[in-house]
This record gives C-alpha cells, sequence and structure tokens, in this order.
C-alpha cells in the first residue's frame, strides 16, 4: 500500500519552490518573472501562518 504523508515546507525548501515557481512562469512568458520578489512571498509565507500554509509530500510503500 502507498502513504503519503504531508508536511509543511521549511526554509531549507525555499530553493525548490523557487524553481517551481520559475518554470510556471516559463509557461507564460508573457508575465515576467522576479526571483527577488519570489524569494521575498516564499519567505513571509513559510514564516507567518496567516498568510496560508504550503506542504511537500513524502511518498512511503
Amino acid at each position: 500500500m502507498i502513504q503519503i504523508n504531508f508536511k509543511p515546507l521549511e526554509n531549507n525548501d525555499i530553493e525548490i519552490l523557487l524553481s517551481f515557481i520559475q518554470k510556471l512562469y516559463a509557461v507564460d512568458a508573457s508575465i515576467p518573472f522576479n526571483a527577488v520578489f519570489a524569494r521575498q512571498a516564499i519567505i513571509q509565507l513559510l514564516s507567518d501562518e496567516l498568510m496560508g500554509q504550503s506542504y511537500k509530500d513524502s511518498v512511503s510503500l
């Protein structure tokens, strides 16, 4: 049986999330990607639960 566990993102996940966001922006080149702004937004999201939460998954077989 496959078990999926969701864990909150942590500060050491910022680069991975930033990479995903950059790839998403690349799909629609009409929206400019600003890495500095995106990094600041991610840091704010991870530091304040009132802003929302982001999770990563971990799959166990």
